[in-house]
């Protein structure tokens, strides 16, 4: 006698509804806490019903595809952090540069996480320099958080030595075109980040 489940069963249609609640991604974890049992998942996964997005993280497939499926995956995986430097400029769409990792940002001292996918480059921040700037985005309705684009730009220019001068630049460029200048918000932050000295100049010109 087949005993197995069809996707019609109690199990996986509370399990689809559990994905409906969180915007249709979740951590196995988070499954298994709502009830789900692992077989159940499994089941949904050789179905088709829900595919694998990164170890540990599934996505409802009856759910359009994600647009930006690594900032998800990355918010799903590391609740603490925030994208920042050029994946942040990729996300306010000031720059035509690509991280070939998502750039995060984690207060100083976290234990360094490590993902299988995508590819992560993490900075770290003393808690005011971490805490400052930050937004939550939903993405597919995911929480995502985000340094907003005046933070953005001055952790570009404290990293500057890393990033180089180019995408630091015209992202500031780009900045001025496409959005309304903040000027006293990006001097708080330079004041934060302790480069006020180094991005004085270069606003003094575009302003």
């Amino acid at each position: 006698m087949n005993s197995a489940r069809t996707p019609e069963s109690p199990a996986i249609t509370n399990a689809i509804k559990t994905f409906e609640r969180h915007g249709g991604i979740l951590r196995t974890s988070e499954l298994l806490a709502a009830g789900t049992h692992e077989s159940t998942l499994y089941q949904m996964r050789d179905e088709g019903l829900v595919e694998l997005l990164a170890r540990g993280v599934y996505r409802l497939t009856a759910k359009e595809a994600l647009g930006q499926p690594d900032l998800v995956i990355v918010a799903k995986k590391i609740p603490k952090a925030v994208i920042c430097l050029v994946s942040a400029l990729n996300f306010h769409e000031i720059t035509t540069h690509f991280a070939y990792a998502v750039q995060i940002m984690l207060p100083r001292g976290t234990r360094r996480p490590v993902l299988d996918f995508p590819p992560i480059q993490v900075h770290s921040a003393v808690p005011n320099a971490y805490e400052a700037g930050q937004e939550t985005h939903r993405i597919e309705g995911v929480a995502v958080r985000v340094t907003d684009v005046e933070k953005t730009l001055i952790d570009c220019f404290k990293f500057r030595n890393q990033l180089g001068m180019d995408p630091v630049l015209e992202a500031l460029h780009l900045y001025r075109e496409r959005k309304r200048l903040n000027v006293n918000a990006l001097m708080r932050y330079a004041r934060i980040c302790r480069v006020e000295k180094v991005v004085t100049p270069y606003l003094e010109a575009v302003v």
